[in-house]
């Protein structure tokens, strides 16, 4: 049985401050210029495979896509793959612990194929209105690209760790994420502001800043923001309470 696992939301308006002109302009359709404003999703699930009593075996899927669905041929400017496994510890009530393997990947397998692998451990704190989540993570291996277009390593810019936190008051919540904190003048920041209108379903915006706003841009500074709308899981409360 599939549950949500990271944030699942459809963002119909989504606005890049400084597009990378230089990089997209080789892969649209017919060279269009990248547009600015575009629709952002992400998909994100996870399954128990095999559970214990205080530990569970999972597996992890989560799609985000940057689609250019205002230019007057279509078409998806990036879409990034992580499939993950991890085992899950509930430690007690509060508090979780996870150890896992992540691939990540832009799928494209051409001159703009883009990855990184990483083992990584979390600990998640979690009360009624607020939750604290730490993310460390090492490269096993190093992580080769057929990306021709840059010679900078992916963790020069992702780095090594994000911590997240979040705070609900009634049916608002707010979220923020920091990544590559070692590295302040390349710092990735994800902010969110949603309202819980009905069910499993939150108008959501989402502001991002920094580096890696997709794999592939992994290199390139811009700003961002969008709108749109999230989905929950209230009815049925998430084992895995680990968002990005």
């Amino acid at each position: 049985m599939f549950e949500l696992y990271q944030d699942n939301y459809i963002l119909p308006y989504y606005y890049t401050a400084s597009p990378y002109y230089s990089l997209y302009n080789e892969m649209s359709v017919e060279n269009e210029p990248v547009e600015s404003k575009e629709f952002k999703a992400q998909l994100s699930v996870y399954a128990p495979i095999y559970e214990w009593e205080h530990i569970s075996l999972n597996a992890a899927f989560t799609l985000k896509s940057f689609w250019q669905l205002y230019e007057i041929r279509p078409w998806f400017r990036s879409s990034d793959y992580n499939p993950e496994a991890f085992l899950l510890y509930k430690i007690n009530e509060h508090n979780k612990a996870s150890l896992g393997y992540s691939h990540e990947s832009n799928g494209l397998g051409t001159d703009y194929e883009m990855s990184w692998n990483r083992v990584y451990g979390k600990f998640n704190y979690e009360q009624k209105d607020f939750s604290f989540e730490f993310m460390a993570w090492f490269l096993p291996v190093d992580n080769e690209t057929t990306f021709t277009h840059h010679s900078e390593k992916i963790e020069d810019y992702l780095g090594y760790e994000k911590v997240t936190g979040s705070y609900k008051i009634g049916n608002f919540e707010t979220k923020i994420s920091i990544q590559n904190i070692e590295n302040i003048d390349r710092i990735q920041i994800t902010a969110s502001q949603s309202y819980n209108f009905y069910r499993d379903y939150a108008l959501y915006f989402q502001y991002f800043y920094g580096y890696g706003q997709s794999l592939i841009e992994f290199n390139h500074f811009t700003q961002a923001f969008g709108i749109g709308i999230q989905f929950l899981n209230n009815e049925k409360k998430k084992e895995c309470n680990f968002s990005k």
